[in-house]
């Protein structure tokens, strides 16, 4: 560790005081770096050779090694091909967002997201329109100032957000109506480039409720939250049932949207075999899943 720090070229501190339960006084010191590393292209090749030289480096035997947990890029797989003896683990997380951007892309969804997005932009980058929506909702809410919302734009790498800008406009539905047709705030002309069709509108409203159950589960399983495998084959399970159960009334699109999860799920989780064999096994020996039928 010395030899680590004697390396780095700049060093970090962060700091704090704190007290124990037994009244004694401690002092905790951090110390941040950055390793110097090679620019070695991000190859399955290259990572699995760095992956081999940390574990060498904390002298960690192979047999200790019960998961290597990483996400479904070409590069990760490659490279824990390559190391044949670690056990992998695929990124639960990870494989839900690649899962359900596939649905997004459903040609009929896509280019309502792309309508949602336009309205968005509109109102979150014109000041006019921005503050007329914020004169309409308090119209709408009698004055209510802590009522008032603003428009979210969804990010391409963060599928949740997508689902954060759906709820927001369709809670601002009224409201942005009612400013869309006012010509003292928007010309015609102009407002029918960021008017929304009462299909895509229908069609946003239907997603939404396909979309949070992914939602609660990816914050769940989010690192921050240090999740562990226990819950991964359960969620799995209940994701899998409630995206795989065809309403007789879904629309096309939203059919297709099921289906296109639904495919990627199985594509991107099940053929592992290991990563679900393993969320079961954890699954099985918890006592709070011990009742529930789904093995």
């Amino acid at each position: 560790m010395l030899a680590k720090l004697e390396m780095a070229l700049y060093v970090a501190f962060t700091t704090d005081l704190w007290t124990s339960l037994q009244n004694i006084a401690y002092m905790c010191v951090t110390a941040h770096w950055i390793n110097p590393v090679d620019s070695g292209r991000h190859t399955g090749q290259n990572i699995s050779v760095r992956l081999s030289d940390c574990a060498s480096e904390w002298n960690i035997p192979i047999n200790k090694i019960a998961a290597t947990v990483h996400d479904n890029g070409s590069n990760m797989n490659a490279a824990m091909n390559l190391l044949d003896d670690w056990p992998d683990q695929l990124c639960f997380a990870h494989t839900l967002q690649l899962a359900i951007s596939a649905g997004l892309k459903v040609k009929s969804i896509a280019r309502m997201l792309g309508a949602s997005r336009r309205l968005s932009t509109h109102f979150k980058c014109s000041t006019v329109a921005a503050q007329a929506l914020r004169e309409k909702q308090k119209a709408l809410q009698n004055n209510d100032t802590t009522m008032v919302s603003e428009v979210i734009i969804d990010c391409s790498t963060r599928w949740n957000s997508t689902l954060d800008m759906l709820e927001r406009l369709i809670k601002l539905w009224w409201a942005i109506g009612a400013v869309l047709s006012d010509p003292q705030v928007t010309v015609r002309s102009i407002a029918s480039t960021f008017e929304m069709t009462d299909e895509n509108w229908s069609l946003a409203e239907a997603l939404i409720p396909i979309l949070k159950p992914f939602k609660q589960v990816t914050v769940m399983s989010s690192g921050q939250n240090y999740p562990s495998i226990l819950s991964v084959y359960v969620h799995l399970y209940i994701i899998m049932k409630n995206i795989s159960d065809l309403k007789p009334d879904d629309a096309a699109a939203i059919k297709e949207c099921r289906k296109a999860i639904t495919n990627e799920l199985q594509t991107l989780y099940y053929p592992t075999g290991y990563s679900v064999l393993n969320a079961a096994k954890a699954a099985v020996v918890d006592p709070r899943y011990k009742l529930l039928k789904f093995f």
